[in-house]
């Protein structure tokens, strides 16, 4: 049996004003306490516990927490922003009815329960494993999106049999035109094209130098980064849909070896 961790994304259900706002407040505690941390002698840092700051507002495992995080970022020397984390210890999963929530003493001394969104098609199975005790909790993370929704990050362990022997095989062969190319065993070919990565590449590099004409360098690195995740998500989901392939024709994936590609072909 191999083990599999998954990360589960769940945004907080009807999140009120006064939740998101301390839940900001507590955040920027956070990275405060995360900076005083860097501030310090790395003999020091590694003698911190949570008694250090026993005057913050937040409870003593997510400090404990935030203090290893801090630690093992040795290469920040600031950090802009550091979500709360704590271990699977100081989080509980509950459901009541159709909804899941979940309880957590993220302020010393209280602990409530908040009720979660989940994506009946993807997640209800990994938290009905935590609840049965098929699966093991692992830590908690909350975080902010850019349009200003909280989740909550779960990290679950299961165990999952392991694959079974077939002589059936999909050969991929990934490019730049086009993208992936599965040959399937019973012979049809499947095209995955590239005119949506392309289409988002020109519009970005457009903008892109109508904002570098204007000066405007920190906007292109936020345009950068937006055009990276769009792409990223692209390619996500063209793996998702080779995977599903592979399912309905119960045929494995072979990938082709690109190892000393770069030696062994020409450069243009």
């Amino acid at each position: 049996m191999a083990t599999l961790t998954k990360t589960l994304k769940l945004p907080f259900l009807r999140l009120n004003q006064a939740k998101m706002e301390q839940f900001e407040q507590l955040q920027q505690l956070n990275t405060e306490v995360a900076n005083q941390i860097l501030a310090l002698p790395k003999a020091e840092r590694r003698a911190l516990t949570s008694k250090a700051f026993a005057h913050i507002d937040i409870g003593s495992a997510w400090i404990n927490q935030t203090i290893r995080n801090a630690n093992a970022r040795t290469q920040v020397k600031h950090f802009r922003r550091l979500p709360l984390e704590t271990n699977n210890q100081n989080w509980t999963l509950h459901r009541v009815g159709e909804t899941f929530s979940l309880g957590f003493g993220l302020v010393r001394g209280v602990k409530k329960r908040v009720p979660l969104e989940v994506h009946m098609a993807s997640h209800q199975a990994w938290l009905e494993a935590v609840l049965d005790g098929r699966a093991k909790a692992g830590s908690l993370k909350l975080v902010r999106s850019q349009k200003g929704i909280w989740s909550a990050c779960l990290s679950v362990s299961m165990d999952v049999p392991d694959a079974t022997e077939t002589d059936r095989w999909i050969g991929i062969d990934r490019g730049q035109n086009i993208p992936v190319v599965a040959a399937t065993p019973d012979g049809p070919v499947v095209f995955w094209k590239a005119a949506r990565i392309r289409h988002v590449r020109r519009v970005y590099a457009q903008r892109r130098t109508r904002l570098q004409k204007r000066g405007k360098h920190r906007a292109v690195r936020k345009l950068e980064s937006r055009e990276r995740r769009i792409v990223t998500h692209i390619n996500h989901c063209i793996s998702r849909e080779v995977v599903a392939l592979a399912q309905r024709l119960e045929a494995g994936i072979r990938l082709e070896d690109l190892s000393g590609i770069r030696q062994s072909s020409k450069q243009s």
